[in-house]
């Protein structure tokens, strides 16, 4: 259980947040937390240090860029990667999509490019970081 890398997920439909936490963690890598109210995101990623953050960009509270924004803005969060899934893209157009500095894919897109873009992800994060995800990450994919 230590080794599983903690992926936080944001979306408003509680169906998607469900079917994403189960798939990830059938794989047996992850570790997921997950809120369906987007305003609620900041201090769950405070609490929680994931590895890598999932967001809608489509919510009603708050949009997935604002909380990328607050994520990005608060020294404790700041070195959090977040990937974005969105219905408003189609799975065909996710392969190298960015907002910013931001991954994005649809929503409609294979479970296993999801976990691909992941890997990649955590893969490209700084090697120094405070929570020892590194480790994590070369001891699981290598």
């Amino acid at each position: 259980m230590d080794n599983l890398i903690k992926i936080m997920i944001v979306d408003d439909d509680p169906a998607v947040t469900t079917m994403l936490k189960t798939k990830l963690e059938k794989t047996g890598k992850f570790k997921v937390v997950l809120t369906n109210e987007a305003k609620k995101a900041l201090s769950l990623a405070k609490k929680e240090q994931p590895s890598l953050i999932i967001c809608d960009f489509y919510m009603p509270d708050m949009s997935g860029g604002d909380v990328a924004l607050e994520i990005a803005n608060t020294r404790k969060t700041k070195h959090i990667p977040v990937l974005f899934l969105t219905a408003g893209i189609d799975e065909t157009d996710d392969t190298n999509g960015m907002i910013g500095e931001d991954h994005i894919m649809s929503k409609k897109s294979d479970i296993s490019k999801i976990i691909a873009k992941i890997e990649s992800m955590l893969r490209m994060l700084p090697e120094k970081s405070d929570t020892g995800i590194i480790a994590k990450v070369k001891s699981i994919f290598n």
